[in-house]
């Protein structure tokens, strides 16, 4: 898995505005990706409509400790390692 860093100024004008998580299945479909890029083989997802409620767990590689403050921050990414950022 690539290490999390800061996007470039020039990267970061160059995006489009980005996901709009606007419904429960924008959430869900979100949150499975994020399943699937942590290569999870595993994946468990519970769901309460009603509540507007979603839970996914996976056994995917989490989020080293070292690197939790740096996923905080604005225009960060662990998807462009070896590209121009």
């Amino acid at each position: 898995m690539f290490q999390i860093q800061p996007l470039t100024p020039e990267r970061i004008a160059r995006m489009a505005a980005g996901e709009v998580i606007d419904s429960l299945g924008a959430a869900l479909r979100e949150l499975l990706e994020n399943a699937l890029d942590a290569r999870a083989t595993r994946i468990q997802v519970e769901i309460w409509p009603t509540r507007w409620q979603v839970r996914v767990g996976d056994n995917g590689h989490g989020i080293p400790a070292s690197e939790l403050e740096q996923v905080a921050r604005r225009h960060t990414t662990s998807k462009l390692e070896g590209r121009s950022l």
